[in-house]
Protein backbone atom coordinates (compact mmCIF):
# COMPACT_ATOMS: atom_id res chain seq x y z
CA UNK A 1 0.00 0.00 0.00
CA UNK A 2 2.86 2.39 0.79
CA UNK A 3 4.63 1.59 -2.48
CA UNK A 4 1.48 2.18 -4.54
CA UNK A 5 0.72 5.46 -2.76
CA UNK A 6 4.34 6.57 -3.19
CA UNK A 7 4.23 5.98 -6.95
CA UNK A 8 0.87 7.76 -7.20
CA UNK A 9 2.37 10.70 -5.34
CA UNK A 10 4.69 11.39 -8.29
CA UNK A 11 2.65 10.05 -11.20
CA UNK A 12 -0.89 11.21 -10.40
CA UNK A 13 -1.96 14.83 -10.66
CA UNK A 14 -3.98 14.91 -7.43
CA UNK A 15 -1.05 15.72 -5.16
CA UNK A 16 -2.98 16.52 -1.96
CA UNK A 17 -5.13 13.37 -2.00
CA UNK A 18 -2.16 11.13 -2.76
CA UNK A 19 -0.09 12.79 -0.04
CA UNK A 20 -2.85 12.16 2.52
CA UNK A 21 -3.12 8.55 1.34
CA UNK A 22 0.65 8.09 1.62
CA UNK A 23 0.74 9.70 5.10
CA UNK A 24 -2.09 7.46 6.28
CA UNK A 25 -0.27 4.38 4.97
CA UNK A 26 2.91 5.34 6.84
CA UNK A 27 1.01 5.98 10.08
CA UNK A 28 -0.78 2.64 9.71
CA UNK A 29 2.48 0.78 9.14
CA UNK A 30 4.12 2.39 12.17
CA UNK A 31 1.08 1.80 14.41
CA UNK A 32 0.54 -1.81 13.38
CA UNK A 33 4.26 -2.55 13.56
CA UNK A 34 4.56 -1.04 17.03
CA UNK A 35 1.52 -2.94 18.30
CA UNK A 36 2.69 -6.22 16.72
CA UNK A 37 6.14 -5.82 18.29
CA UNK A 38 4.60 -5.14 21.71
CA UNK A 39 2.25 -8.13 21.47
CA UNK A 40 4.99 -10.52 20.26
CA UNK A 41 7.15 -9.76 23.30
CA UNK A 42 10.83 -9.94 24.14
CA UNK A 43 12.97 -11.40 26.95
CA UNK A 44 15.88 -9.90 28.88
CA UNK A 45 18.04 -11.11 31.78
CA UNK A 46 19.31 -8.42 34.18
CA UNK A 47 21.63 -10.76 36.08
CA UNK A 48 19.11 -11.57 38.78
CA UNK A 49 15.57 -11.79 37.36
CA UNK A 50 14.04 -12.58 34.00
CA UNK A 51 12.31 -9.60 32.38
CA UNK A 52 9.54 -10.29 29.86
CA UNK A 53 8.05 -7.40 27.88
CA UNK A 54 4.60 -8.37 26.64
CA UNK A 55 1.38 -6.47 25.84
CA UNK A 56 2.93 -3.09 26.72
CA UNK A 57 3.85 -4.38 30.19
CA UNK A 58 7.06 -5.60 31.84
CA UNK A 59 6.90 -8.80 33.92
CA UNK A 60 9.72 -9.61 36.38
CA UNK A 61 10.16 -13.31 37.17
CA UNK A 62 12.50 -14.78 39.82
CA UNK A 63 14.44 -17.48 37.97
CA UNK A 64 13.56 -20.17 40.51
CA UNK A 65 9.86 -19.87 39.58
CA UNK A 66 10.23 -19.96 35.79
CA UNK A 67 9.38 -22.89 33.51
CA UNK A 68 9.69 -22.67 29.72
CA UNK A 69 7.59 -24.57 27.20
CA UNK A 70 8.77 -24.38 23.60
CA UNK A 71 9.95 -26.42 20.63
CA UNK A 72 6.58 -27.47 19.18
CA UNK A 73 5.05 -26.03 16.05
CA UNK A 74 1.46 -25.30 15.07
CA UNK A 75 0.29 -25.19 11.47
CA UNK A 76 -1.26 -21.89 10.41
CA UNK A 77 -1.83 -21.90 6.64
CA UNK A 78 -0.13 -22.93 3.37
CA UNK A 79 3.02 -24.35 4.89
CA UNK A 80 3.33 -21.58 7.47
CA UNK A 81 3.96 -22.61 11.08
CA UNK A 82 3.93 -20.93 14.47
CA UNK A 83 6.60 -21.81 17.05
CA UNK A 84 5.25 -20.32 20.31
CA UNK A 85 7.24 -19.90 23.50
CA UNK A 86 5.39 -20.09 26.83
CA UNK A 87 6.75 -18.69 30.08
CA UNK A 88 5.08 -19.94 33.27
CA UNK A 89 6.11 -18.51 36.62
CA UNK A 90 5.35 -16.14 39.49
CA UNK A 91 5.70 -12.54 38.35
CA UNK A 92 6.61 -10.03 41.04
CA UNK A 93 3.94 -7.42 41.79
CA UNK A 94 4.67 -3.85 43.00
CA UNK A 95 4.10 -4.87 46.64
CA UNK A 96 6.64 -7.72 46.36
CA UNK A 97 4.23 -10.66 46.25
CA UNK A 98 4.15 -13.30 43.52
CA UNK A 99 1.39 -13.72 40.94
CA UNK A 100 1.27 -16.83 38.76
CA UNK A 101 1.33 -15.84 35.09
CA UNK A 102 1.43 -17.70 31.78
CA UNK A 103 2.78 -15.65 28.88
CA UNK A 104 2.89 -16.62 25.22
CA UNK A 105 5.54 -15.16 22.91
CA UNK A 106 5.41 -15.55 19.14
CA UNK A 107 8.53 -17.08 17.66
CA UNK A 108 9.96 -19.16 14.84
CA UNK A 109 12.09 -22.27 14.52
CA UNK A 110 15.20 -20.10 14.25
CA UNK A 111 14.13 -18.03 17.30
CA UNK A 112 13.59 -21.24 19.28
CA UNK A 113 17.15 -22.32 18.54
CA UNK A 114 18.44 -18.93 19.62
CA UNK A 115 16.48 -19.15 22.85
CA UNK A 116 17.81 -22.66 23.52
CA UNK A 117 21.32 -21.25 23.24
CA UNK A 118 20.36 -18.32 25.51
CA UNK A 119 19.19 -20.78 28.19
CA UNK A 120 22.40 -22.80 27.99
CA UNK A 121 24.60 -19.70 28.27
CA UNK A 122 22.77 -17.67 30.93
CA UNK A 123 20.04 -19.68 32.67
CA UNK A 124 21.39 -23.24 32.91
CA UNK A 125 20.92 -24.53 36.46
CA UNK A 126 18.98 -21.45 37.57
CA UNK A 127 15.56 -22.42 36.22
CA UNK A 128 13.44 -25.56 36.25
CA UNK A 129 14.50 -28.22 33.77
CA UNK A 130 12.64 -28.17 30.47
CA UNK A 131 9.43 -30.25 30.61
CA UNK A 132 9.19 -33.50 28.67
CA UNK A 133 7.58 -33.26 25.25
CA UNK A 134 4.74 -35.60 26.20
CA UNK A 135 3.82 -33.54 29.29
CA UNK A 136 2.32 -30.63 27.33
CA UNK A 137 0.70 -29.80 24.00
CA UNK A 138 -0.70 -26.98 21.87
CA UNK A 139 -4.46 -26.88 21.51
CA UNK A 140 -6.38 -25.82 18.41
CA UNK A 141 -6.05 -22.15 19.37
CA UNK A 142 -2.29 -22.33 19.95
CA UNK A 143 -2.60 -22.20 23.74
CA UNK A 144 -0.59 -24.21 26.24
CA UNK A 145 -2.22 -27.29 27.75
CA UNK A 146 -0.49 -29.27 30.50
CA UNK A 147 -1.32 -32.94 29.97
CA UNK A 148 -0.37 -33.87 33.54
CA UNK A 149 -3.00 -31.47 34.86
CA UNK A 150 -5.63 -33.11 32.69
CA UNK A 151 -4.78 -36.59 33.98
CA UNK A 152 -4.68 -35.63 37.66
CA UNK A 153 -7.80 -33.52 37.97
CA UNK A 154 -8.49 -31.85 41.27
CA UNK A 155 -11.50 -33.14 43.22
CA UNK A 156 -14.62 -31.05 42.83
CA UNK A 157 -15.05 -28.57 45.67
CA UNK A 158 -18.05 -28.90 47.95
CA UNK A 159 -18.56 -25.14 47.55
CA UNK A 160 -18.90 -25.36 43.75
CA UNK A 161 -22.15 -24.03 42.29
CA UNK A 162 -23.49 -24.14 38.74
CA UNK A 163 -25.27 -21.07 37.41
CA UNK A 164 -25.97 -19.18 34.21
CA UNK A 165 -23.34 -16.80 32.89
CA UNK A 166 -25.97 -14.03 32.86
CA UNK A 167 -25.95 -14.09 36.69
CA UNK A 168 -22.35 -12.82 36.75
CA UNK A 169 -20.16 -9.98 35.57
CA UNK A 170 -16.88 -11.25 34.10
CA UNK A 171 -13.90 -9.58 35.80
CA UNK A 172 -11.23 -11.08 33.56
CA UNK A 173 -8.61 -13.82 33.71
CA UNK A 174 -7.51 -15.26 37.05
CA UNK A 175 -4.01 -13.80 37.57
CA UNK A 176 -3.07 -14.14 33.90
CA UNK A 177 -4.55 -17.63 33.45
CA UNK A 178 -6.91 -17.17 30.48
CA UNK A 179 -8.45 -20.61 31.04
CA UNK A 180 -9.98 -19.43 34.33
CA UNK A 181 -12.14 -16.33 34.76
CA UNK A 182 -13.08 -14.36 37.87
CA UNK A 183 -16.86 -13.81 38.07
CA UNK A 184 -18.66 -11.17 40.14
CA UNK A 185 -22.04 -11.99 41.68
CA UNK A 186 -24.11 -8.79 41.78
CA UNK A 187 -26.63 -10.03 44.38
CA UNK A 188 -24.04 -11.35 46.84
CA UNK A 189 -21.35 -8.76 46.08
CA UNK A 190 -18.79 -11.58 46.01
CA UNK A 191 -16.21 -13.00 43.61
CA UNK A 192 -16.12 -16.52 42.21
CA UNK A 193 -13.76 -18.29 39.83
CA UNK A 194 -14.37 -20.94 37.19
CA UNK A 195 -13.54 -22.05 33.66
CA UNK A 196 -13.54 -19.33 31.02
CA UNK A 197 -16.34 -19.11 28.47
CA UNK A 198 -15.07 -18.50 24.94
CA UNK A 199 -16.16 -15.36 23.12
CA UNK A 200 -18.19 -15.70 19.91
CA UNK A 201 -16.21 -15.80 16.67
CA UNK A 202 -17.87 -12.83 15.03
CA UNK A 203 -15.05 -11.72 12.75
CA UNK A 204 -15.42 -14.01 9.73
CA UNK A 205 -19.23 -13.94 9.43
CA UNK A 206 -19.43 -10.25 10.29
CA UNK A 207 -16.69 -9.22 7.88
CA UNK A 208 -18.06 -11.39 5.07
CA UNK A 209 -21.71 -10.41 5.50
CA UNK A 210 -20.79 -6.79 6.07
CA UNK A 211 -18.84 -6.58 2.84
CA UNK A 212 -21.60 -8.43 0.96
CA UNK A 213 -24.16 -5.95 2.25
CA UNK A 214 -21.87 -3.10 1.36
CA UNK A 215 -21.58 -4.27 -2.26
CA UNK A 216 -25.36 -4.74 -2.44
CA UNK A 217 -26.20 -1.31 -1.03
CA UNK A 218 -23.53 0.36 -3.14
CA UNK A 219 -25.18 -0.98 -6.29
CA UNK A 220 -28.64 0.12 -5.14
CA UNK A 221 -27.74 3.51 -3.67
CA UNK A 222 -25.19 6.25 -4.10
CA UNK A 223 -21.56 5.54 -3.32
CA UNK A 224 -20.19 6.79 -0.04
CA UNK A 225 -21.34 7.06 3.54
CA UNK A 226 -24.67 5.19 3.52
CA UNK A 227 -23.33 1.76 2.42
CA UNK A 228 -20.52 2.00 4.96
CA UNK A 229 -22.85 2.90 7.83
CA UNK A 230 -25.31 0.19 6.80
CA UNK A 231 -22.53 -2.41 6.96
CA UNK A 232 -21.31 -1.14 10.34
CA UNK A 233 -24.83 -1.28 11.81
CA UNK A 234 -25.36 -4.82 10.57
CA UNK A 235 -22.05 -5.90 12.07
CA UNK A 236 -22.96 -4.28 15.40
CA UNK A 237 -26.37 -6.00 15.52
CA UNK A 238 -24.80 -9.38 14.76
CA UNK A 239 -22.20 -8.88 17.51
CA UNK A 240 -24.88 -7.84 20.03
CA UNK A 241 -26.96 -10.92 19.22
CA UNK A 242 -24.01 -13.30 19.59
CA UNK A 243 -22.86 -11.77 22.88
CA UNK A 244 -26.41 -11.89 24.26
CA UNK A 245 -26.78 -15.51 23.14
CA UNK A 246 -23.47 -16.34 24.86
CA UNK A 247 -24.57 -14.85 28.19
CA UNK A 248 -28.03 -16.42 28.20
CA UNK A 249 -27.11 -19.96 27.09
CA UNK A 250 -23.71 -20.48 28.74
CA UNK A 251 -23.51 -22.22 32.13
CA UNK A 252 -20.49 -21.99 34.44
CA UNK A 253 -19.39 -23.94 37.50
CA UNK A 254 -17.71 -21.64 40.01
CA UNK A 255 -16.18 -21.68 43.48
CA UNK A 256 -15.51 -18.77 45.89
CA UNK A 257 -12.46 -16.72 44.88
CA UNK A 258 -9.71 -15.65 47.25
CA UNK A 259 -8.50 -12.24 46.12
CA UNK A 260 -4.76 -11.42 45.99
CA UNK A 261 -3.65 -8.43 48.04
CA UNK A 262 -3.15 -6.16 45.03
CA UNK A 263 -6.28 -7.31 43.18
CA UNK A 264 -8.02 -3.92 43.02
CA UNK A 265 -4.88 -2.05 41.94
CA UNK A 266 -4.22 -4.60 39.19
CA UNK A 267 -7.80 -4.48 37.91
CA UNK A 268 -7.81 -0.68 37.84
CA UNK A 269 -4.58 -0.69 35.84
CA UNK A 270 -5.95 -3.26 33.40
CA UNK A 271 -9.16 -1.23 33.08
CA UNK A 272 -7.26 1.92 32.09
CA UNK A 273 -5.38 -0.05 29.43
CA UNK A 274 -8.65 -1.44 28.08
CA UNK A 275 -10.17 2.05 27.87
CA UNK A 276 -7.05 3.26 26.05
CA UNK A 277 -7.37 0.42 23.53
CA UNK A 278 -11.08 1.15 23.01
CA UNK A 279 -10.28 4.79 22.27
CA UNK A 280 -7.37 3.82 20.01
CA UNK A 281 -9.42 1.41 17.89
CA UNK A 282 -12.30 3.91 17.70
CA UNK A 283 -9.90 6.58 16.46
CA UNK A 284 -8.24 4.28 13.92
CA UNK A 285 -11.63 3.08 12.69
CA UNK A 286 -12.76 6.68 12.16
CA UNK A 287 -9.54 7.53 10.30
CA UNK A 288 -9.85 4.51 7.99
CA UNK A 289 -13.51 5.28 7.34
CA UNK A 290 -12.56 8.82 6.36
CA UNK A 291 -9.75 7.59 4.09
CA UNK A 292 -12.10 5.08 2.49
CA UNK A 293 -14.69 7.77 1.75
CA UNK A 294 -11.93 9.82 0.11
CA UNK A 295 -10.29 7.11 -2.01
CA UNK A 296 -12.72 4.16 -2.13
CA UNK A 297 -10.00 1.48 -1.97
CA UNK A 298 -11.00 -2.14 -1.28
CA UNK A 299 -7.98 -2.50 1.02
CA UNK A 300 -9.12 0.49 3.06
CA UNK A 301 -12.60 -1.01 3.32
CA UNK A 302 -11.21 -4.32 4.56
CA UNK A 303 -8.96 -2.64 7.13
CA UNK A 304 -11.87 -0.51 8.31
CA UNK A 305 -13.99 -3.61 8.90
CA UNK A 306 -11.16 -5.37 10.78
CA UNK A 307 -10.53 -2.38 13.06
CA UNK A 308 -14.27 -1.96 13.61
CA UNK A 309 -14.48 -5.61 14.69
CA UNK A 310 -11.67 -5.13 17.23
CA UNK A 311 -13.44 -2.03 18.55
CA UNK A 312 -16.72 -3.94 18.96
CA UNK A 313 -15.00 -6.82 20.73
CA UNK A 314 -13.45 -4.47 23.28
CA UNK A 315 -16.58 -2.35 23.64
CA UNK A 316 -18.87 -5.33 24.28
CA UNK A 317 -16.49 -7.13 26.64
CA UNK A 318 -18.19 -5.48 29.63
CA UNK A 319 -15.37 -3.20 30.79
CA UNK A 320 -17.76 -0.36 31.71
CA UNK A 321 -19.93 -2.59 33.91
CA UNK A 322 -16.81 -4.17 35.37
CA UNK A 323 -15.49 -0.76 36.45
CA UNK A 324 -18.83 0.10 38.08
CA UNK A 325 -19.12 -3.11 40.09
CA UNK A 326 -15.42 -3.17 40.95
CA UNK A 327 -15.96 0.09 42.86
CA UNK A 328 -19.00 -1.39 44.63
CA UNK A 329 -17.01 -4.49 45.59
CA UNK A 330 -14.09 -2.40 46.86
CA UNK A 331 -16.39 -0.26 49.02
CA UNK A 332 -18.03 -3.39 50.41
CA UNK A 333 -14.66 -4.87 51.36
CA UNK A 334 -13.62 -1.62 53.07
CA UNK A 335 -16.83 -1.41 55.12
CA UNK A 336 -16.60 -5.07 56.16
CA UNK A 337 -13.14 -4.59 57.72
Amino acid sequence: MIIVSLFNLFLDGNLLANFLYFSGSVVLLITVGWMAFAFMGRIEFDGQDLLVFRNFKCYRFPLSSVTFYFGKKRHLYRGSYEWPLFIVGKALTPNGSGQKVTLKLIGSKWKNRQFQQFIQEHLEGRIHSLPKEDSWKLNAFGQLEIIEDEVHEEPKSALAVTRKLSDFIEFGADQGNVKRTVFYDIKRNELFVGKSVSFPMIFLPSAGFSYGLYVLTENLTVRGLFPLLFSFIFMLLLALYQFKNRREKSVVEVVPYEMPRDYFATQKSNGLKTYALIFLFALISAVFSWLYLLFGSFLLLFLTIVIWYCFLLLLLSGQFRKTKYLRILEKGKLYSK
